[in-house]
């Protein structure tokens, strides 16, 4: 046995150098004298999906005795940070690359499958070959803080068992042995190996994993390696969002769900149409697998769905055809794939129109510059601003296969470069089927490599700043929502209390739509859902108009929208936050503004603006609602810039209008002081125009105090109609 037991490790630590040998010959030394071993504790959690195949006990940890060491650290348990040197990986980048060792694990979206995100050798395709068969791989990984620490967790993500040693290094070049085994396969499903060791007398800040892939058969992947001083286990744990639990999830009914599959759900901002996709149903265009597009809307209990209807053409052709996003105002539709007519679509996205009879245009492909992927799978989310594309897409320099990709519109329609939003989000997996919430900040995406329940989850970021490329840490949305199968497509209203999603709740052959509603914990950030008309104020008739929403702190445009062809109706969503200025624009009128103060908004509203148009025509008034003045002075505050500039582009480029500006007050002081305000108010106008290069020959000024009200000045918000500036019309 002893002879064996020599050959054995004389053959494993030959290329080693001479301090590795003598640990050899100590080894040796010990196993003739077993009295004097002293053991550590090394637990296995090992998942049980399915029964482990009986294999050898561990052979017996070899630990020096030593004093021992208090840690001073609070508890702590760290993932590893930094690569300090690896022997071999099987790619250089992306999937079982050496990468793949740093931050949590993600061990149970590929149970018992090859990891893409974890590492893998060099020579793992070629461990059945002679040369290869008895090779030994090292992991040194680094800390992002030095600590005490008495726990070496391993996430050995397929075929465990080839860990044989393991040596801690601290900051002064200290170094100790804390594991040392001899290899043998621990089944196939993946496992954490907690390595539980006497803390040494120095801070540890790497460790360093000898791997013995011979010894175990097929592909031996490690996922991640942490660092702790708990007293407990550390676990591959799912990062679920809090409250999760609080979740109600229910299977829609008949009226949505067939016995074929449904896929893409999408709700339109407003909660009133879910817009879904159908494979193999009598109805559609075509028999095959291709998918079509069907839509229900929301009946007047609130609750319920109608039948749902096949949306037909253009929309619908013998190809595969899916909503990706539709726009709040619900006049326009972002659709997957590039339509090409009487051809099969290429890669891409398209833009449907809402026509004048309440159908759809033929789609029309957006223009991204450089837009590639390499397979055909995209997916795309428009932001409710229509301001920013998200895609899902496999580039080059991309982390994996599938990743989500940013674009912004330029003035000229086009849309920028595909720019991957980082490793926060993305993995050597696939993210997929991304949705935007109207709040423009929160993203829900799937994902099979970040840790969860079964194939794919679904999973939730938040967007820190205007970059796009900072996001929170992706949460779980945990097991109500995920299973054990494939959860994709999320897809939630304006309120934040409805959302929709695909599962195959481990049906692999078929996929149905859920719909979530949500406690106020999980909602998204708050918003307000402007609804109403755009009309002419001569005629009164409904106008077919461009609605445009800005900042008005900044003056930055934040979004745009259309009137519905037919009516004049028109839908924005206000996202919490900001002091918005919006109004509607068309040709040969002068817009009427209107804003809304949402700074200090706490939950989803509701609310009714309807917009006018005033005709350029002698006599027609127009009221400034977005002019701001100090308390109870002439001063104008910045937020009325935006607003100011407009008008005086109005009049520098039609130089024979000529305008009157009338100042108005509410009746709180005397007479003689409200005359004066509203005097030095107009003129603080007029000088505004004139320094934007209007001539001052175009403008005339008075002041008429509280002398025309329009509303009673019984009430403060009556009052504040009252202080008001307007201009009227006196020659074209």
């Amino acid at each position: 046995m002893i002879s064996y037991m020599t050959q054995f490790f004389l053959a494993y630590y030959f290329s080693f150098n001479v301090k590795r040998i003598l640990r050899c010959i100590i080894f040796i030394f010990l196993l003739l004298f077993p009295s004097i071993i002293q053991t550590t504790v090394a637990s296995e959690i090992i998942s049980t999906k399915q029964q482990q195949k009986p294999h050898k006990p561990t052979t017996t940890i070899i630990k020096k005795t030593k004093e021992y060491v208090t840690s001073v650290d609070p508890t702590l348990t760290q993932w590893a940070s930094r690569i300090v040197y690896v022997s071999s990986s099987f790619n250089e980048h992306g999937p079982f690359s050496a990468e793949q060792l740093l931050g949590k694990p993600n061990l149970y979206s590929y149970r018992g499958t090859q990891n893409p995100c974890a590492w893998a050798a060099k020579y793992e395709d070629k461990e059945n070959q002679k040369e290869f068969a008895n090779r030994v791989e090292i992991i040194r990984v680094g800390f992002q803080q030095p600590m005490y620490a008495g726990q070496i967790a391993i996430v050995e993500a397929l075929n465990p068992g080839a860990v044989g040693m393991v040596v801690v290094y601290g900051e002064e070049a200290e170094m100790d042995t804390v594991y040392q085994v001899i290899p043998s396969p621990a089944g196939t499903e993946g496992r954490v190996l907690n390595i539980f060791f006497e803390p040494p007398n120095f801070r540890i800040t790497d460790v360093e994993i000898h791997l013995h892939t011979g010894a175990v058969p097929d592909w031996n992947l490690i996922d991640a390696i942490a660092l702790s001083n708990a007293p407990d286990s550390v676990h591959a744990e799912i990062n679920v969002t809090q409250f999760a639990s609080e979740i109600k999830v229910e299977k829609m009914g008949t009226e949505i769900n067939s016995g074929t599959n449904e896929l893409a759900p999408v709700i339109s901002p407003d909660g009133k149409t879910l817009y879904f996709s159908r494979s193999n149903h009598a109805e559609n265009i075509s028999s095959s697998e291709a998918t079509d597009i069907w839509y229900s809307e929301l009946m007047p209990d609130g609750k319920s769905f109608s039948k749902a209807k096949n949306i037909g053409a253009p929309l619908n052709d013998i190809y595969p055809n899916f909503v990706c996003s539709i726009t709040p105002d619900g006049t326009r539709m972002l659709l997957g794939n590039e339509y090409v007519r009487n051809a099969a679509p290429r890669g891409g996205t398209s833009i449907s129109l809402r026509t004048d009879d309440g159908g759809w245009s033929i789609p029309k492909a957006l223009n991204i510059v450089g837009y590639y992927s390499r397979n055909n799978y995209g997916h795309f989310c428009l932001s409710s601003d229509r301001k920013t594309l998200l895609s899902c897409l496999n580039r080059d320099e991309g982390a994996g296969n599938q990743d989500i990709y940013v674009s912004f519109q330029e003035s000229d329609s086009t849309w920028t470069r595909p720019r991957n939003i980082g490793r926060t989000i993305n993995t050597a997996g696939d993210e997929s089927t991304v949705f935007l919430a109207p709040d423009t900040r929160t993203m829900f995406f799937s994902s099979s490599g970040h840790n969860g329940y079964g194939d794919k989850d679904i999973f939730v970021s938040t967007r820190l700043d205007s970059t796009w490329l900072n996001w929170s840490e992706p949460k779980n949305m945990g097991p109500k929502v995920n299973s054990a199968g494939g959860d994709a497509y999320y897809s939630v209203d304006v309120s934040g209390v409805n959302a929709y999603y695909v599962s195959t709740r481990g049906r692999f052959d078929n996929s149905d739509i859920y719909h979530i509603i949500l406690p106020p914990s999980l909602q998204v950030a708050p918003a307000v859902l402007v609804e109403g008309h755009v009309y002419n104020v001569k005629t009164q008739h409904p106008v077919r108009a461009t609605i445009l929403y800005e900042d008005l702190k900044t003056g930055r445009e934040v979004g745009m929208a259309q009137t519905n062809p037919k009516t004049g109706e028109y839908k924005i969503v206000l996202p919490a936050g900001n002091l918005y200025g919006f109004r509607a624009e068309a040709d040969s009128a002068i817009p009427v503004s209107e804003h809304l103060d949402l700074r200090e908004l706490k939950q989803f509203q509701i609310i009714r603006f309807d917009l006018s148009l005033v005709p350029l025509e002698v006599g027609q008034k127009v009221l400034l609602n977005n002019l701001f003045f100090d308390f109870n002075k002439s001063i104008i505050q910045p937020e009325s810039y935006s607003e100011l500039r407009r008008m005086a582009d109005v009049l520098r480029r039609n130089q024979s209008v000529r305008i009157m500006i009338n100042g108005h007050t509410d009746d709180i002081g005397n007479d003689e002081y409200n005359l004066q305000l509203s005097k030095e108010r107009a003129q603080a106008v007029l000088d505004f125009f004139v320094n934007q290069g209007v001539q001052s020959n175009q403008i005339e000024i008075q002041g008429l105090g509280k002398t025309q009200p329009i509303a009673p000045n019984n009430t403060e918000q009556d009052r504040q109609k009252n202080r008001r500036v307007e201009f009227i019309i006196l020659a074209i």
